[in-house]
């Protein structure tokens, strides 16, 4: 018998949560049989590490290094995975085939530009495509006349860097 134990979004837990939950895994990982999988943001670990230890020169990346033996990334996905990813979550919002092949140039065109722009987390995917939609809903009559690469963009501006957005809005 082999126990996997998946702890997902650790990087959404308090510093001091983190911190214990990680001390527990350290004092189990020897346990016969059992794998743990911790599924996180790296970065956001080691600034939880830091903040906890503030005042004490700890170094989040070796701290986390002691208690895990292997780190694999989820590798960032193409362009042709960002295009079914937002193709598969237009079905779910669009139901109606007719309505998603009348939209199938501007989901190409999302799948690209958020693969240029290095934009590949799922969740913030989601947030900015239910944006893009609500936005081509809004002009149906006169998409022609955006650029939507831009508004691809600046509607990922607006939702996660919004003092830059402020400022392009200023300009």
């Amino acid at each position: 018998v082999r126990f996997v134990i998946l702890i997902d979004d650790l990087d959404r837990c308090l510093p001091d949560t983190t911190i214990k939950l990680l001390e527990s895994i350290k004092n189990h990982l020897d346990a016969p049989n059992v794998v743990f999988v911790l599924a996180l943001n790296a970065a956001v670990v080691y600034q939880g590490i830091r903040h906890k230890y503030s005042g004490i020169d700890v170094n989040g990346r070796e701290y986390l290094e002691k208690i895990l033996n292997y780190t694999f990334y989820v590798p960032e996905p193409s362009v042709d995975n960002l295009k079914a990813f937002a193709g598969a979550r237009m079905s779910a919002i669009l139901p109606d085939p007719a309505e998603r092949a009348r939209l199938k140039t501007q989901l190409d065109e999302f799948g690209r530009v958020l693969s240029d722009c290095r934009f590949s987390n799922p969740r913030k995917i989601k947030r900015i495509l239910n944006r893009y939609l609500l936005f081509l809903n809004k002009v149906q009559a006169e998409v022609g006349k955006f650029r939507l690469d831009s508004i691809i963009r600046l509607l990922v501006l607006a939702e996660y860097f919004p003092d830059v957005f402020q400022i392009v809005r200023d300009f």
